[in-house]
């Protein structure tokens, strides 16, 4: 189950990381002049843009923690977690001033809250499978 797990954590964040860096790279060449003209949406977009850069960072980090095996890989995936409420709360101020009524917009906004839960869902199962196992081998190594 863990493995399933990790498969589909990986799943969940990886579609979407790289829509967004091949979306940030596009981007890059009219950086500037898009934060002079845009305002508060394309500064907040590109803020987001760099975080979610961080959170693939972390993404690569714990996939690579998760097959060495490496017992940290848990602090990438925490890291990610918690680093993605303020990407999506950024998304959602950028959608609010970039495109406020564009449905495709709040759909997606939508899909990056599904994904978020289901990733704390994953994180939170995860956890609890690791002390239930420590709890069995506890259990079964306890003095009387």
């Amino acid at each position: 189950m863990r493995n399933f797990l990790i498969f589909l954590w990986a799943v969940i964040w990886g579609l979407p990381l790289v829509g967004v860096l091949v979306a940030t790279a596009m981007l890059l060449p009219s950086l500037a002049s898009l934060i002079f003209a845009g305002g508060v949406g394309i500064l907040v977009t590109v803020l987001g843009g760099i975080l979610l850069l961080g959170l693939a960072g972390c993404y690569i980090f714990a996939l690579i923690g998760i097959f060495d095996k490496w017992y940290f890989s848990w602090v990438w995936i925490s890291a990610a977690n918690y680093l993605a409420p303020f990407i999506l709360g950024l998304s959602m101020v950028a959608v609010t001033f970039l495109a406020p009524f564009e449905i495709g917009s709040w759909g997606l906004l939508l899909l990056l809250g599904g994904a978020l839960k289901l990733s704390f869902f994953v994180r939170d199962y995860w956890q609890a499978e690791s002390v239930q196992d420590e709890y069995e081998v506890s259990k079964y190594t306890a003095v009387n």
